[in-house]
């Protein structure tokens, strides 16, 4: 991995957690404050190629480069919670395709429920749900 990749990686991450709605741009103002004053030199320098590197990024389903951000548009299961992650795993074992509010839907249902009951309940409902769409 490169040195751009590395930063590349760290920037997407950022947003990732930052995000609420699948997209955020990391400004060079952000990243001033998380870098030290040579790192940040080497970010502003080379901004070309680390946008090459978020953009080949499979996170990433687009991202703009303006003179002095990065703004990114996540694909959503890059997005997920803890308890959302499980519900699309789920799922997907399954072959059934949820849309993003029925898995955030699930999800947050989810904290009703212990761990070892998580699996079993979203099972449940992913089925109930599949079998209402077929009739």
């Amino acid at each position: 991995m490169s040195y751009n990749d590395l930063i590349a990686d760290y920037i997407i991450k950022q947003g990732i957690e930052l995000t609420s709605e699948f997209n955020y741009t990391i400004s060079l103002d952000d990243l001033e404050k998380d870098f030290d004053k040579e790192l940040f030199t080497y970010v502003k320098n080379n901004m070309d190629d680390i946008f090459n590197s978020i953009s080949s990024d499979e996170r990433v389903a687009e991202v703009i480069l303006t003179d002095n951000s990065f703004d990114m548009v996540y694909y959503w299961s890059y997005c997920l919670d803890e308890n959302e992650k499980l519900v699309l795993e789920i799922a997907n074992s399954e072959n059934i395709e949820l849309e993003y509010e029925e898995v955030v839907e699930l999800g947050m249902k989810l904290w009703n429920y212990d761990k070892d009951e998580r699996d079993k309940y979203v099972l449940e409902q992913i089925k109930e749900r599949n079998d209402e769409l077929e009739r």
